[in-house]
């Protein structure tokens, strides 16, 4: 989030913008996002002098979405809800959770599960600590489940990969390199156990076909056959993911 710079009178009421500098865009431009309001996409190589510009060509334009934009940032100005329970979807386990003040507040946050509840060690009026902790938390047990839940599908389909890691990405769902090296998203342990099985073998299946052919399209419905379902609902996934987690941008399968 940036302060804006050297605004045009017509948009004196706006408080703030979400600049965001990208690899893919070829040039400037805006955009309306109903959660954060206004947002600059700049190429990766572009100067941040040309954004007064961009604002000023664009005032009606930003003027006619003034609604939409205020209500967004009256959203984000609302102090998030501190989550009370973590349900893991792909598990079928949900844990009550209970904060913990650590008698430092320098402390490093972390989590631990004690019997069938998950302690929080963080300042619990901090949402940035205490969801470091629950991230944390989710990376070490997607670690646990994920690896041998993809090694059980490569053996039982005789698609053998390289490598798995496990990370903690605000985009993919999972990748898969020509190598064999497959990549997989912690927040799969929030999305429902057949959707999470849908992009195992999606993965699974590029360590032979790394494209989307008829070839590639026809191995997945052939080990997945809801898979046509199973891709229309991981479009709409994100709405499984908890409030303090949930990304800004649209989530896909490589």
């Amino acid at each position: 989030m940036l302060k804006v710079p050297l605004l045009p009178p017509a948009l004196a009421w706006l408080p703030h913008y979400h600049l965001r500098v990208s690899t893919r865009a070829r040039y400037s431009q805006l955009r309306i996002h109903p959660d954060y309001g206004l947002e600059v996409i700049l190429p990766k190589k572009a100067s941040q002098k040309v954004i007064p510009r961009l604002l000023e060509e664009h005032v009606e334009w930003i003027n006619r979405h003034r609604e939409v934009i205020l209500k967004a940032y009256e959203r984000s100005a609302t102090p998030a809800e501190r989550p009370t329970r973590l349900g893991l979807t792909a598990l079928s386990v949900e844990y009550p959770i209970h904060y913990q003040t650590p008698s430092s507040l320098k402390s490093r946050p972390k989590a631990a599960l004690l019997g069938d509840t998950l302690w929080i060690y963080a300042d619990p009026d901090n949402e940035r600590s205490y969801t470091k902790a629950l991230l944390n938390f989710l990376h070490y047990q997607a670690k646990i489940h994920l690896e041998p839940w993809l090694k059980r599908l490569s053996e039982e389909h005789a698609l053998p990969y390289r490598s798995l890691q496990i990370r903690s990405q605000h985009r993919r769902w999972g990748s898969c390199s020509h190598r064999g090296d497959i990549s997989l998203n912690d927040k799969l342990l929030f999305l429902p156990p057949n959707l999470v099985n849908h992009v195992l073998i999606h993965e699974l299946c590029h360590t032979r076909h790394l494209n989307h052919s008829k070839h590639f399209w026809a191995l997945v419905k052939r080990l997945d056959p809801a898979y046509h379902a199973s891709r229309c609902a991981l479009s709409r996934a994100e709405a499984f993911l908890p409030d303090w987690c949930r990304t800004k941008r649209s989530f896909y399968l490589e």
